[in-house]
């Protein structure tokens, strides 16, 4: 397995746990994250939705065959890293959210 792959292999284990805790969990995540627990049915669908990309990550690692893939998630996982920070600047969110993003950052 290159290091790519390993990459996104071991990525779909943070991304797995993200979308389970929102999925099952989604009260207790947004009162640990200070957020309003009325949001809870958008975090359970979100949470499923996280849980089918885990799924696609966890392929891709385990093939270990798609370049262009990989070289496509660079650009994609900093960027969320990027928008939550402009999210907690403009006040939109609380900066413990940021934390989802920390695995993402290089």
């Amino acid at each position: 397995m290159s290091r790519a792959a390993r990459s996104i292999y071991w990525f779909s284990f943070w991304v797995f746990l993200c979308g389970a805790g929102l999925l099952f969990f989604p009260v207790q995540l947004l009162a640990l994250l200070g957020l309003d627990a009325s949001a809870s049915v958008v975090a359970r669908l979100f949470g499923k939705v996280v849980l089918i990309l885990a799924f696609y990550y966890f392929q891709a690692g385990r093939a270990g065959t798609l370049t262009d893939f990989y070289r496509w998630t660079t650009y994609t996982r900093p960027a969320a890293f990027g928008l939550t920070a402009l999210w907690v600047l403009a006040g939109a969110h609380v900066a413990d959210v940021a934390v989802f993003d920390l695995e993402d950052h290089p």
